[in-house]
């Protein structure tokens, strides 16, 4: 069990959200960070967390305000998203009454 419920697939979203807004691409935004790709990804499946200096430089690049992210965390937590369990050779998907734009 998680220790904050709902926390990881609420970053998740959140953070898929603003990268959408921030109208970059996962290798866009891995360039500009300077993180991998397969990490921003992992990150928005709800796969791995993240440390304070990651979350700090994928927020600068987006220009993110920080307090601004995580209102909209606790926001997406109200609605206790769900991180789904991947079938063979899929990756996870994160449900949530909301629908992120591809």
């Amino acid at each position: 069990m998680e220790a904050i419920p709902f926390l990881r697939p609420a970053i998740a979203i959140a953070l898929a959200e603003a990268r959408h807004k921030a109208g970059l691409t996962q290798p866009q935004l891995a360039d500009f960070s300077g993180l991998s790709r397969s990490y921003i990804a992992a990150l928005e499946a709800g796969e791995t967390s993240f440390s304070c200096e990651s979350l700090y430089a994928l927020l600068g690049v987006m220009n993110v305000d920080i307090v601004a992210f995580f209102q909209r965390v606790e926001g997406l937590r109200a609605q206790k998203p769900a991180i789904s369990k991947p079938g063979r050779g899929r990756r996870r998907t994160i449900t949530i009454g909301t629908t992120i734009p591809s």
